[in-house]
């Protein structure tokens, strides 16, 4: 090849390169896009739902203040995931891991009304922190995590405990007000608060997986024992429900007189079940044949919250680890429904 077969060769490879890298640069531009844009372009069945002027922002993932696991020292974390949402009466709660588990898992406290974020509650240790769950009487944030040999848990923080709890200043982690071992389960992958109950659900990717309804008594404490005297407990419903349930379940929630279960695994599209609530009849499983109605949603859906009609929905997609996926749609705020529109 001579000389100016060789330049123009070059020049060539060079243009090629040039147009690729455009065309990339373009493609994750247009990933990032507004989250509403996003669900309006590529799944119009749900968007005639969306709720627009109702907003929630994930804190930035990768700038959290959190503690770094083996130094123990405050350091910035770079691969927080979140998976958890929650809310009290006045405050929004969402919860992320460290995905390589180098940091401490945190908690982002919002303001309710205007969505601000208010502050970061640094966890003393690093759990998945798959769901979390609100009880309105006992004042508690319960969350999923782990015992010290992986097994389930749940673990709670008091109202009291988060206000007071200021980690910029103080460089140190909240500690659990209580932490509760399940020995029905072997993981605690999602939560659900349901009047006077933790519902608490194992995550299995193949096989079928096992929600468990505990009843809070008094103290506000989940009881795991069966409960024959309506008085033991807080709630109407004194009994502790087992049912088996699909695979890949993310979430659940409660709405009128039906449960609602998020289903998602990897980049494909995640699904939204809707049931008929009979849990207090003690049902031996919930399977395909039982939902009245599926819904597609964008893949990375994970903890979903019903109340008044609006469902709030949480996805990991915006992550640093699935941001950049090619079928991943980065959604980095939570995301509201009008129920009444959502279903079909």
């Amino acid at each position: 090849m001579n000389t100016k077969k060789r330049h123009h060769l070059i020049i060539g490879l060079f243009f090629v390169f040039i147009t690729c890298l455009f065309f990339f640069l373009h493609f994750l531009q247009d990933k990032d896009r507004d989250s509403f844009l996003q669900i309006e372009q590529h799944y119009p069945e749900i968007a005639k739902a969306l709720i627009k002027d109702v907003h929630y922002k994930i804190p930035n993932l990768e700038e959290t203040l959190t503690i770094e696991t083996k130094s123990k020292k405050v350091q910035i974390g770079k691969d927080m995931v979140p998976q958890g949402l929650t809310f009290s009466e006045d405050y929004g709660f969402i919860s992320a891991y460290s995905e390589g588990k180098k940091y401490h898992s945190v908690i982002y406290v919002l303001d309710k009304k205007t969505g601000k974020h208010l502050k970061t509650i640094v966890l003393p240790d690093t759990p998945h922190l798959g769901g979390l769950a609100y009880d309105p009487v006992g004042k508690n944030l319960w969350m999923t995590t782990e015992t010290t040999d992986d097994g389930a848990q749940l673990s709670a923080l008091s109202i009291k405990q988060i206000e007071e709890d200021h980690f910029e200043k103080t460089k140190k982690a909240i500690t659990y007000q209580h932490q509760i071992a399940l020995t029905d389960l072997s993981k605690a992958s999602f939560l659900a608060y349901y009047e006077s109950n933790l519902v608490v659900g194992h995550f299995k990717k193949e096989n079928e997986g096992t929600l468990v309804s505990y009843p809070l008594n008094d103290e506000g404490l989940p009881e795991q024992a069966k409960q024959n005297n309506p008085a033991e407990t807080r709630g109407a419903d004194s009994k502790k429900e087992k049912a088996e349930i699909i695979e890949k379940l993310q979430g659940v929630t409660f709405y009128q007189d039906q449960i609602l279960f998020s289903q998602s695994y990897g980049q494909t599209a995640s699904q939204l079940f809707f049931t008929k609530n009979n849990l207090e009849k003690d049902p031996t499983a919930y399977t395909e044949k039982d939902f009245t109605d599926v819904v597609e949603f964008p893949p990375y859906l994970e903890q979903i919250v019903a109340h008044d009609n609006r469902l709030y929905v949480l996805f990991e997609s915006s992550a640093l680890p699935y941001r950049h996926k090619l079928k991943t749609i980065p959604i980095d705020e939570v995301l509201v429904f009008d129920l009444t529109k959502l279903k079909k």
